[in-house]
């Protein structure tokens, strides 16, 4: 073989091999359209630690003299910076199960309603409850079972509640490992709820039951924007496959696709989320507040406040983060009426590698 043979030969197996690249490559589009953001502290801030040593707080709630109500998923509930502190009944805590969501009545000041949700067990079955209770700054007292028999199971229960500007309760419910609960809208699982403070069921909702939304996994974030529309946040596949988690604006009687779209996948009647994290990312994103113009998402194992700015009805800017991988994994993030923000740590919820004061809940004062 001559020397000319052999030149041309090996141009042939670089074009080959250049070709057979572009043809076996990973999907960039998704990471294109949904990139890894950058670190960058979105505005500066100053950081105070005023509560430690809890164990996985949860849920964070302002009061109306400013003392900030926690909920730990192992069943108690304590006021931040003090010696108040009391256990929730029938309370069961399971990897990811236990004390979760907390919110107030928008006429709190007037009937002192609490309303928690939590996972407990109910006729020897683990299901997922909401209670209204009567809190008087020290305990809680007049139980009253807003829904029930919300599917549990040691993942995905969702847990987060929040009443919306129109006065209803919205509360977001996991598939409790079983997907296929997600798309049936006769099931609580695997989806946005919205009842009436009582447990009635609003006249307009899509399917005349509890269900707002469906074809969820575990959202855990509600939030609305200063145009009341309705945002969540959403853990996207887990194992060795983890990614995809995801932004969602909420429809009255949308269907986000799990489990038969993710990503950037389309199907006829289905939502795509506004954001996502891409295959090789996973953000975990656990809690959502607006403040100012931007939502604020907590990430488990991205150990990351994602900051998002929204631009208009359904649409958001760029993503950026802050404090990632400085104070381990986070949780609870709520939004204050000074215009702060607390977040929560969750390095001791058997996940993490708890440091020195953990559980945390931290203060963040934001530039303007």
């Amino acid at each position: 073989m001559n020397r000319t043979t052999r030149i041309l030969i090996l141009i042939i197996i670089i074009i080959l091999g250049i070709t057979a690249w572009f043809l076996l490559r990973p999907d960039t589009e998704k990471q294109l359209i949904n990139p890894e953001p950058v670190t960058s502290a979105v505005q500066e801030q100053k950081v105070t630690e005023i509560e430690t040593n809890l164990d996985t707080p949860w849920e964070m709630v302002e009061l109306p003299d400013k003392k900030i109500l926690v909920t730990e998923r192992n069943g108690r509930m304590h006021i931040v910076g003090s010696n108040v502190s009391f256990n929730i009944p029938g309370v069961i805590e399971t990897s990811e199960g236990g004390l979760l969501g907390m919110a107030l009545h928008p006429k709190f000041v007037e009937n002192k309603f609490l309303y928690i949700y939590f996972t407990t067990k109910a006729n020897n079955k683990t299901v997922n409850r909401v209670v209204r209770y009567v809190f008087d700054g020290k305990s809680v007292s007049g139980a009253k079972t807003i829904i029930d028999a919300i599917p549990a199971g040691s993942v995905h229960n969702g847990g987060r509640i929040a009443f919306g500007p129109d006065g209803y309760l919205y509360i977001a419910t996991g598939e409790a490992g079983e997907e296929k609960l997600a798309q049936d809208i006769n099931s609580l699982g695997g989806k946005i709820l919205r009842i009436k403070d009582d447990g009635g069921i609003p006249i307009d909702n899509p399917f005349k039951n509890a269900v707002y939304s469906y074809g969820h996994r575990n959202p855990q974030g509600l939030a609305w924007d200063a145009n009341d529309g309705l945002w969540s946040t959403e853990h996207g596949r887990s194992g060795v496959q983890s990614g995809y988690d995801e932004l969602n604006y909420i429809e009255k009687g949308g269907n986000y696709g799990w489990p038969i779209i993710e990503g950037d996948e389309t199907k006829e009647g289905m939502h795509v989320p506004v954001l996502h994290s891409g295959a090789t990312t996973t953000w975990a994103p656990s809690s959502l507040a607006y403040l100012d113009g931007k939502l604020y998402f907590n990430g488990l194992k991205g150990k990351t406040l994602y900051v998002v700015p929204v631009t208009s009805s359904g649409k958001v800017g760029e993503l950026s983060t802050m404090f990632a991988n400085t104070y381990g994994r986070l949780r609870a993030v709520t939004s204050l009426k000074d215009g702060s923000l607390l977040i929560a740590t969750s390095n001791k919820d058997g996940r993490g590698d708890p440091q020195e004061g953990d559980d945390k809940v931290l203060k963040v004062m934001l530039s303007k």
